[in-house]
């Protein structure tokens, strides 16, 4: 008898020290604390977190403007700007150092998808938007400037710069900017699923990925169509490179880690996928992220400690994880609101 409530007393302790355990938030001892993150949420505002996403607070300035909108977020480096794209009340810039908010008058009750940022196009840099019904224009000039020679399709998507290159991912074909000739090359040979939403290109430029939305097209009963696409040459020519994604998956966000190019983390409908060799192969990785998790954004941050840090954002939240081959992911949505978060951003840490 005295055996057998021993064994019960052992067995509660156990249940008990499991489910204590299961309750608390796994945490990161890294040098995460040192960046600063802003969040999009869905019906509220943009969320600044200023130690690695572990708690959040709205910016301090008056966003009854975006609040009704789905937002992603586009951060200009060399300027301290932060770029807001919304689907209907058009693009908005955020000044990091006061926090104030600035509405880009040519863009008013526009429907703005992306944002991307030149080099060097004409006499300098230059900052390009991409909108839904009107193609791609240059941000600032002091005329709405439009680039749309060659754009057949000027429902944009998506547009990413990368040393050499701009392409624009639109509803119906991948474009090419050629800067010589000023105008748009289609750029999409055996690409089947053309309703390209996100592209993503390795800091060398010798590969190019593009990831497609709701194919709008007819199919056939029988016919697979996929999600994610690869180019070697510029552009001329991709390939399906979705090998170990479920047929019709949507991908929202596409993210390689600059500092080594070959790991690779797509945001889809169906969760979080990443590669550990250029795409070869695609597994998905849900260590500690919720079901049905739709993954509207994924941002990598390069830490001088060697530990990559991995956000991802979508219909359940924000998380975080290790740039690890299985990686182990941590709820990161203390202070955000139960929406969608629809877009991230990570910087290094705020010095002013």
């Amino acid at each position: 008898m005295k055996k057998t409530r021993l064994l019960n007393t052992l067995f509660l302790l156990s249940a008990f020290f499991l489910l204590f355990s299961s309750c608390q938030d796994t945490e990161i001892t890294t040098s995460d604390t040192n960046v600063a993150c802003y969040a999009a949420t869905y019906g509220e505002g943009i969320y600044k977190s200023d130690n690695g996403g572990k708690s959040w607070y709205p910016m301090k300035m008056n966003q009854e403007d975006i609040h009704l909108y789905f937002k992603r977020l586009f951060l200009d480096p060399d300027n301290d700007l932060l770029y807001v794209a919304t689907t209907g009340a058009g693009l908005f810039s955020i000044d990091l150092k006061n926090e104030s908010i600035h509405r880009i008058e040519q863009y008013k009750g526009k429907n703005v998808r992306s944002v991307a940022f030149v080099k060097n196009m004409d006499d300098g840099p230059a900052t390009l938007a991409g909108v839904f019904d009107e193609g791609v224009s240059m941000v600032g000039a002091d005329e709405k400037r439009y680039l749309n020679t060659g754009l057949t399709y000027r429902d944009v998507n998506t547009i990413i710069t990368s040393e050499k290159n701009i392409f624009a991912g639109t509803v119906k074909d991948i474009f090419r900017w050629d800067n010589q000739k000023k105008v748009w090359e289609s750029a999409s040979v055996g690409i089947k699923n053309k309703n390209i939403i996100s592209m993503a290109v390795t800091p060398k430029g010798d590969m190019i990925f593009a990831g497609a939305g709701g194919y709008l097209d007819e199919k056939g009963f029988f016919d697979s169509t996929s999600c994610l696409y690869m180019s070697r040459d510029n552009g001329k020519t991709w390939e399906a490179w979705d090998d170990g994604m479920p047929g019709d998956t949507l991908v929202y966000s596409i993210a390689i880690n600059m500092k080594r190019p070959e790991r690779i983390y797509a945001g889809t409908s169906d969760g979080v996928y990443m590669s550990y060799n250029g795409g070869d192969d695609w597994d998905k990785t849900d260590d500690g992220l919720p079901n049905d998790f739709r993954v509207f954004d994924i941002k990598i941050k390069n830490l001088d400690d060697e530990n990559d840090l991995v956000y991802v954002a979508g219909s359940k939240g924000i998380f975080m994880a290790f740039d690890t081959d299985d990686p182990d992911w941590v709820n990161r949505g203390y202070g955000l609101p139960k929406t969608n978060i629809t877009g991230i951003e990570v910087r290094g840490k705020i010095i002013y």
